[in-house]
Formats: structure tokens, C-alpha cells, sequence
């Protein structure tokens, strides 16, 4: 009879001592899954939040006809070519950028423009 009860004793500490690493355990697991949320929740509202104006702005000043000249890519196509115009009018100096500046019927409207009297100019240069 006394070593059923001490049987008994031992099952019952084995379990409650189960138990308890069971709950020690399952506790840890939450709480690291909370935490491990949190800092993605921080992470997340960091990105959504700047730190600083300049990471969000954008510098709308833009560029001054002495900055140097403009580069246009896809300046043979139609509004490549209309926005290479339309810098000229402003007086911008520009640098457009075509695929063969040896085929005349897409470039010529282009080297044009540097004869209409506008207050900008074109040059081109080949880029693929």
C-alpha cells in the first residue's frame, strides 16, 4: 500500500512539475510572440512615419537654365520630342538621347528645332 502511495505522490509531482514547465513554456511562447508583434507594429509605423522631412519630401525647387543642360531620354518620340521643344522655348540647353542619331527621319525634327530661333538648344546622343 505505501508504495502505491508513493507512486501516486510521484505521478502527481511529475505532473503538476509537467504542468507547470507546460505553462512556463506556453507563457514564454506568447509572450515572445507578443513582443515579436510589437516590434513589427513599430517597425511598420517607422516606415509609415518619417523621421525627418527630407525622407518624405521631395525638392520641388527644380532646375535652373544655369544648372547645366537637361537629358531627355526617348527624345525621338512624340513626347520625347515635345518635351525637347518645350525646354528649348524655356531656354534650357538640351541633351536628348536617341537610338540612332544617324537615322534622319527620327532625329531631323529634332536638329530642327535648333534652327526655329528658340531661346534653347539640342544635342543628340546616341544611348540603347
Amino acid at each position: 500500500m505505501l508504495e502505491f502511495i508513493l507512486l501516486s505522490l510521484l505521478a502527481l509531482f511529475l505532473t503538476v512539475w509537467l504542468w507547470i514547465d507546460f505553462v512556463q513554456y506556453f507563457v514564454k511562447g506568447k509572450k515572445e510572440k507578443e513582443e515579436k508583434e510589437e516590434k513589427e507594429e513599430k517597425e511598420e509605423k517607422e516606415e509609415e512615419t518619417p523621421s525627418s522631412q527630407s525622407d518624405t519630401e521631395v525638392s520641388m525647387t527644380g532646375i535652373t537654365k544655369t544648372d547645366g543642360p537637361v537629358a531627355v531620354t526617348g527624345a525621338s518620340g512624340y513626347i520625347g520630342s515635345r518635351v525637347v521643344e518645350d525646354l528649348m522655348q524655356q531656354g534650357y540647353e538640351v541633351h536628348a538621347c536617341v537610338r540612332d542619331k544617324s537615322n534622319g527621319k527620327k532625329v531631323d525634327h529634332l536638329l530642327n528645332l535648333n534652327g526655329q530661333g528658340l531661346e534653347g538648344s539640342v544635342q543628340l546622343f546616341e544611348a540603347d
